[in-house]
């Protein structure tokens, strides 16, 4: 071979390698990543944790065969900051991500599927959400992504989109979303067969307005209530990941594929009968809309594992990466679950409390829940009763009840039962005060961020009736100044052990 010619290859060598790690290479083997994200599940009406209806055989069945977490919540109460931390690791604040109809998720914020990009995968992505759609720039690392074609009424008509609502057009059905993701599969057929893939999925059929097939109606035990009707849903979206996972093992995805199922958030139901704008979600910040299920397969797992320590939303990004062997990002304040699950001893540095927050429409609230005690400060309700300060320039009457329904501060037992405003919770003062401590410490120490895209129309009400923008407002603001003077009257605040039993 001539100089000229080997010298030729050398570069050319070199360009490849130089572009390889400039794009990112496609690995020749690892396991495939599939998370599945069913919208507005709530665990305990799943069979696995305890549910008498039969709901979901096909979750069931996973978590008989993987590994199960009894007591993992979301870190929201909505779907959209619930979504940027299961697919960031951050908190919603840090992302910049509070109100429904403005907020969108930074360029600046990493997802996972940019994470597994980098690393190789193939990153494909179906979501029947519009919250999450590419709009919200949710669509960050993905090589295909398919957004809901339905959307809310504050986005914009693009394309083939519809209005929800509209000629009674609802959001894509289960059996659609998984028609979606098996062919976005199956496109990609090639790339595959030379690199794994990453595969998000979220289906949205436990949401309102719970118009389920009759045969799964049918299969819970039949009826025309609101929880026969949701029962219903749960149904339809499990008979779903299980046809999902069945096509991709029939083609040969799921040899070694790391599959993992959760939630964004739960659902009010009737928990709350007492309760103005309960029977839904984001509103509160009870555990009736942020106990959601987790659940991990992969081949090698100890089948039928169950993990009682308190987890969260929040730990999802660092567990995924250690399960893939990937690196860690020490900036996630998430811990990696992966001992847990692989059965090799504790987590070090297991926070034994989760952190929520939901700012959703006029909503300003948030929460520590440890095993035994949950503090609530309602921030929303403090202002309110204070002196009529609320979020928009208008609140409808169940917006007014609702504020004047609940304590600024509410505390509970966690025994089993229920948070609701009408119960007696008995928390002790020790333990309100280590709350209260460890919670002022969480909102210092978190950092937040301005968002982007926040509509100028997004306005704070006075008790004079004047408005002024909520602008930098968008984080929850360290503890109202009414709420933090009511705790530290009461003791609560103001050292302490933050050790709660």
């Amino acid at each position: 071979m001539s100089r000229a010619r080997l010298l030729a290859l050398v570069v050319a060598l070199a360009l490849l390698v130089v572009g390889s790690w400039f794009l990112g290479s496609r690995p020749a083997s690892g396991p495939n990543v599939v998370l599945v994200v069913i919208d507005t599940l709530r665990a305990d009406h799943l069979g696995a944790w305890g549910y008498d209806r039969p709901t979901s055989p096909e979750l069931d069945r996973l978590a008989a065969s993987g590994v199960r977490f009894s007591r993992f919540f979301s870190n929201s109460s909505w779907t959209r900051p619930s979504m940027a931390v299961v697919l960031t690791g951050h908190y919603g604040r840090t992302v910049g991500v509070y109100e429904e109809a403005y907020d969108v998720l930074p360029e600046s914020a990493t997802t996972l599927a940019e994470r597994l990009e980098g690393a190789g995968w193939v990153t494909l992505g179906v979501t029947s959400n519009p919250n999450i759609n590419g709009w919200f720039q949710f669509d960050q690392g993905f090589d295909a992504y398919v957004d809901s074609e339905v959307v809310f009424k504050f986005m914009p008509l693009e394309g083939g989109f519809q209005r929800f609502g509209a000629e009674r057009q609802r959001l894509a059905p289960a059996d659609r979303v998984t028609d979606q993701a098996l062919a976005l599969v199956d496109d990609h057929a090639d790339a595959l067969r030379g690199a794994p893939f990453y595969l998000q999925v979220l289906y949205m059929d436990p949401h309102l307005p719970n118009d389920p097939p009759e045969v799964h109606v049918e299969a819970v035990g039949g009826g025309r209530g609101r929880l026969a009707r949701y029962d219903g849903e749960v149904r339809f979206s499990d008979a779903e990941v299980g046809r999902l996972l069945r096509e991709l093992d029939r083609r040969g995805h799921l040899k070694d594929a790391l599959v993992v199922v959760t939630s964004d958030h739960g659902e009010g139901l009737r928990d709350h009968p007492e309760l103005p704008l309960s029977s839904t979600h984001g509103h509160h910040l009870y555990d009736s809309v942020l106990h959601v299920p987790l659940i991990v397969a992969q081949p090698g797992l100890d089948a039928g594992r169950v993990v009682d320590e308190l987890a969260a939303s929040i730990d999802l990004v660092p567990t995924v990466l250690d399960l893939l062997g990937l690196p860690a990002d020490p900036s996630l304040p998430g811990h990696s679950l992966a001992p847990l699950i692989e059965g090799s001893g504790p987590v070090p540095g297991l926070p034994d409390r989760i952190f929520a927050e939901t700012e959703f429409r006029y909503t300003q609230k948030i929460a520590v829940r440890t095993e035994a005690s949950k503090l609530i400060l309602n921030e929303d309700c403090a202002a309110f009763q204070r002196d009529g300060t609320h979020e928009g320039r208008k609140l409808g009457p169940r917006e007014r009840e609702a504020l004047l329904a609940v304590s600024p501060t509410e505390a509970y037992r966690m025994d089993g039962n229920p948070e609701g405003p009408s119960r007696d919770p008995d928390v002790p003062e020790d333990a309100m005060q280590a709350l209260a401590g460890s919670l002022e410490k969480w909102v210092g120490a978190t950092p937040a961020r301005e968002p982007e895209r926040r509509d100028p129309n997004d306005v704070v009400t006075h008790a004079d009736g004047s408005v002024v923008p909520f602008g930098s407002q968008g984080a929850i603001p360290d503890l109202d100044p009414g709420v933090a003077e009511q705790l530290r009257a009461l003791g609560y605040l103001g050292g302490g052990d933050t050790d709660v039993p």
